[in-house]
């Protein structure tokens, strides 16, 4: 295992492995998108661990695609922030957040 991948898994061995629990450097986020009437995204508050693999699952048209079209500054929220490493990125273009270190792919 290369050593910067060893780093991450010594970090997160103390962190407890229960939904829910606070997460060491998180990324934080709270963030609501509407198209006309309808709300596509209305996260309150989701902690998303880094250094790990998370999935995001659901039916399709629930949201899955815009929430990570925010995040990554493709679309930009009606109300909310998120940072990521202590850094707001509400309103940041989307190869600012790249640089960063959060990207997608299409």
């Amino acid at each position: 295992m290369p050593d910067d991948l060893m780093h991450l898994v010594e970090a997160l061995n103390d962190v407890p492995h229960e939904p829910g629990v606070s997460k060491p450097d998180p990324i934080l986020v709270g963030v609501q998108r509407h198209f006309g009437g309808l709300v596509a995204v209305d996260v309150d508050h989701v902690e998303i661990q880094r250094g790990t693999i998370t999935a995001l699952i659901g039916p399709n048209g629930a949201g899955k695609t815009t929430f990570f079209n925010l995040l990554t500054g493709f679309d930009r929220p009606n109300e909310g922030r998120w940072a990521f490493e202590g850094h707001q990125l509400a309103g940041v273009r989307p190869h600012k957040v790249a640089k960063r270190g959060m990207v997608r792919t299409f």
